[in-house]
């Protein structure tokens, strides 16, 4: 990392030599970072073969069962809003049948690495821990620390083996990000894209989520109050705003 640094200057030094007036390219000072990556045309046809990577989401829906773990490091609200999109995950999955889910409380890594659980929610991504065969979704909490602090933010892991299923948990998190983005509330779930590239039978999948769960601001203002004006990092960043973090990795601070 020294020598990387020493070679080409920090970000703000790299940045400068490229003269853009990209702001989201700026570090986040505590704004707006709940970014709805654009997803495209998410119910047109597809002619993706998917059929090595199958066998893992099918088989949870066939067998009806998802084990989702929350983290037991979490805050209080950050575990129940984790536990909330557990159950938004099984809404997705099992049209509709969010009591599908198994939710285990005090869930840890090594539980998701042998398979014990399925996904792991409420995941704080920290310095200090080893995030190897770790696939990350799209963050749907930032913590309130300043630039200069690690910032935290949770998220919901699976295996990076299972790269499908990982896909699907990450768009289902997008999906609440994308239905406040549209103003689109738990009632009208159905406005919704119907969404093909799952397969048939998850076509109906991000309505089902959004029918059980809400948007992203209904799901907010259930675990921490309808505070829309003071959600820091936690609101939508609609206008470009800075969206980079120092990403935490894992370091070997005995070296």
């Amino acid at each position: 990392f020294m020598n990387a640094v020493y070679c080409v200057g920090n970000h703000h030094q790299i940045f400068e030599d490229f003269k853009t007036n990209q702001s989201m390219d700026l570090i986040n000072r505590g704004t707006g970072m709940l970014y709805p990556i654009p997803t495209g045309h998410l119910g047109d046809k597809h002619n993706f073969d998917f059929a090595d990577n199958r066998e893992f989401l099918d088989g949870i829906r066939k067998n009806r069962s998802l084990n989702c773990g929350v983290e037991f490091h979490c805050d209080g609200r950050v575990k129940d809003m984790s536990a909330r999109y557990c159950h938004t995950l099984g809404a997705a999955l099992f049209n509709g049948d969010y009591n599908e889910v198994h939710v285990v409380h005090n869930s840890n890594y090594m539980e998701l690495k042998n398979g014990t659980i399925d996904v792991l929610a409420g995941v704080r991504v920290e310095r200090k821990l080893d995030f190897q065969g770790i696939h990350f979704s799209t963050p749907y909490y930032y913590g309130n620390e300043t630039a200069v602090d690690e910032v935290s933010f949770y998220s919901l892991a699976t295996r990076d083996d299972d790269a499908l299923f990982s896909s699907f948990v990450n768009v289902v998190v997008l999906a609440t990000l994308y239905a406040e983005e549209g103003h689109i509330h738990k009632e009208e779930s159905k406005e919704m894209p119907l969404m093909s590239i799952f397969g048939g039978e998850f076509r109906w999948a991000l309505r089902d989520a959004i029918r059980y769960s809400g948007n992203y601001n209904e799901i907010y203002a259930k675990h921490f109050g309808d505070t829309k004006e003071k959600r820091g990092r936690n609101a939508l960043n609609k206008n470009g705003g800075p969206q980079l973090l120092s990403f935490p990795v894992s370091i070997d601070e005995h070296q």
